[in-house]
């Protein structure tokens, strides 16, 4: 029984892709590659406005279909076509260690659904219980200190313990590189049991990464060699330090900028998917944006990403846009911002007396700006989002306290009681030491509701501390089990495991789909051999008490009674084919007992953890 439960608890082997398997890749997405030249007035007709040679392109844009017109600026969309893409696969950097890395080269285009499942469910990145996006920067200038201090034992530090994707541009250089070493030094200096590890997730646009060719295989590289020395101007090398690359592609060359709308997208999508596995969490995945520095080209990029509620974090006195912001909002109070609409107008606009002192500040920290104008309307609409900007003064706190202050950036974007939505906060990151210090000290009086809501989460997702501190602090475990929250567990069983696939053999056998194994060994030994391929991959919403009794039967056979046919009604049936053909009538028709009560609910449970192999859980559940 132990040998086979570990069998069943364990990971499945991974069949390795060959190039062949992810041809696929380039039918869903594309690069893009400028084909009309719209000439750069100062290369003297050389170059085009997206960075490539005359000679490169098919067309020449002269004017509009009267030929009234001369075309004098590059758009991406209206210049650009797509094609298959031909460059993703892994990468291996020359000299580093042998850990690889995956990329991919992707139209700006490119629906973020589409990137959000191939990091989650082909690249196997874990779902994210919160995203950290970090923008800004100072160009080529040397990064403060006290920024790499936070970045290393601050952002890191907290994203490796909520279980946090960190983006930034992953180039070797500015923030990418600061933030590249940063989860380096982490990681070699965090214990090998750590439950978390810090996902880095470089997104940068194609045309300034140094030596791309290296990258380019039509069929796929695996993996591709890169080399990182001696990058030219307006290109940089991608950093070793991170897991995944998406090369954003607008048809240009060494210009910056391209991925910006692509990133703000993505971020906006992956704040609207659930936490934890098969998105089980209570809460949406939180996300929020640092800045660091920056210069006017960020103004767009700050205010696109307000206007999707996600919220901001900025460093005072880290220099740039992020001091005007601090500037803006700390000298400019809320009273009389707003103008009173006159008769023609439908809204209230800014007022006269803010936007003199906009434009004052405007012209105080970026003297040499001549779009001043766009500048100003620009930040009134930032303004406009103030309630979801906190300024963080890191010089003057602890970057170890980085935890509490993601939580305070948090709070403003989510609605509801805030006391609920800490606490699934605190148990989406696992942070059961949050918990317990902010939110279980005896200030709250804690209602069952309050805690079954969360429940769900904490038992898929493995946080034994969190099952053990609820059900201390108010939650009855035999009001909350009933027969239906039992099947759900099952059926969230990780796809990786021997357990995923005895239980979808077993649903298969009662839908009809499929013949049934006779003996335990001949069918473990045939559902070893199988791949994610055979089997449907996904959270298995069929799953019933009737498959978990097969399982149950197939492990013990013989020496105890057949589990949960009393529930099912097939309590006085013998034979397991009489009991297959009820069975799969009785399931399509009628599934009331769902909603009781679970007669041995932490029995049940440890039945459950055990043949997940999780020893903690198991143990609380067996002392219970």
């Amino acid at each position: 029984m132990k040998d086979t439960a570990a069998e069943v608890g364990g990971s499945t082997d991974k069949v390795s892709k060959s190039k062949k398997d992810q041809t696929w890749i380039t039918k869903i997405y594309k690069k893009r590659v400028c084909t009309t030249f719209v000439e750069d007035s100062s290369s003297n007709g050389a170059l085009c406005q997206c960075g490539e040679k005359r000679r490169e392109h098919c067309s020449v844009a002269l004017g509009d279909y009267f030929s009234t017109a001369i075309v004098n600026r590059w758009v991406s969309a209206q210049h650009s076509s797509e094609y298959p893409t031909d460059a993703f696969g892994e990468v291996q950097f020359a000299g580093a260690s042998k850990r690889h890395s995956y990329f991919l080269r992707l139209s700006c285009s490119t629906r973020p659904s589409t990137i959000y499942n191939l990091m989650t469910n082909h690249w196997h990145l874990p779902t994210p219980n919160l995203v950290v996006s970090v923008v800004g920067g100072e160009g080529r200038a040397k990064m403060k200190t006290w920024v790499r201090e936070l970045l290393r034992k601050g952002l890191v530090k907290a994203s490796q313990r909520a279980g946090a994707w960190i983006l930034t541009t992953g180039l070797r250089e500015d923030i990418g590189r600061c933030v590249g070493e940063a989860v380096r030094d982490h990681s070699t200096a965090a214990s090998s049991d750590s439950l978390n590890t810090v996902v880095a997730v470089g997104i940068a646009p194609w045309g300034v990464v140094h030596n791309k060719d290296q990258l380019v295989n039509p069929q796929g590289s695996f993996p591709a060699r890169y080399c990182t020395r001696d990058p030219v101007r307006d290109s940089f090398c991608l950093d070793n330090n991170y897991q995944a690359f998406l090369l954003v592609d607008d048809g240009s060359v060494g210009r910056r900028g391209g991925d910006t709308v692509f990133r703000t997208n993505l971020e906006e999508y992956i704040s609207h998917q659930r936490t934890g596995m098969w998105g089980s969490g209570t809460i949406d995945i939180p996300v929020l944006c640092m800045l660091i520095s920056g210069d006017t080209g960020m103004f767009e990029r700050v205010d696109l990403s307000l206007k999707s509620s996600i919220p901001w974090l900025v460093l005072a006195g880290s220099g740039g846009l992020a001091d005007f912001l601090t500037d803006l909002l700390e000298s400019t109070s809320s009273a009389s911002v707003l103008q009173s609409s006159s008769e023609c107008d439908s809204e209230p606009g800014p007022s006269m007396d803010l936007k003199e002192k906009v434009a004052e500040r405007v012209k105080k920290h970026f003297p040499a700006e001549s779009e001043n104008n766009k500048l100003v309307e620009q930040a009134l609409s930032i303004y406009q989002s103030r309630d979801l900007i906190l300024i963080y003064y890191a010089e003057q706190e602890s970057p170890t306290d980085f935890d509490t202050v993601l939580l305070k950036v948090l709070r403003v974007s989510v609605g509801g009681s805030p006391h609920i939505e800490e606490l699934k906060l605190a148990v989406a990151w696992n942070r059961v030491d949050i918990a317990k210090s902010e939110l279980f000290n005896g200030d709250i009086q804690w209602k069952y509701k309050d805690l079954a809501e969360s429940m769900l989460d904490v038992l898929i997702n493995d946080k034994s501390q969190f099952v053990q501190l609820f059900t201390e602090n108010g939650l009855n475990i035999v009001d909350y089990l009933t027969y239906g929250r039992l099947e759900q567990l099952y059926g969230s069983v990780p796809d990786s495991t021997l357990l995923y696939q005895l239980l979808q053999r077993r649903l298969a056998v009662r839908l009809g789909t499929t013949a049934a194994v006779p003996t335990a060994a001949s069918e473990i030994k045939s559902l070893s051999k199988l791949t994610a391929e055979n089997l449907e991959s996904g959270p298995m919403a069929d799953i019933t008490l009737f498959e978990v009794s097969g399982v149950l039967d197939l492990l013990l056979g013989d020496i105890c009674q057949p589990f949960y046919y009393d529930v099912l009604g097939l309590a006085d049936i013998c034979s397991k084919r009489k009991a297959l053909k009820r069975a799969s009538k009785q399931l399509r028709e009628d599934r009331s007992y769902k909603d009781n009560r679970c007669l041995y609910p932490w029995a049940s449970l440890f039945i459950w953890a055990v043949l997940q192999n999780r020893s903690e859980m198991a143990t609380f559940f067996w002392e219970m």
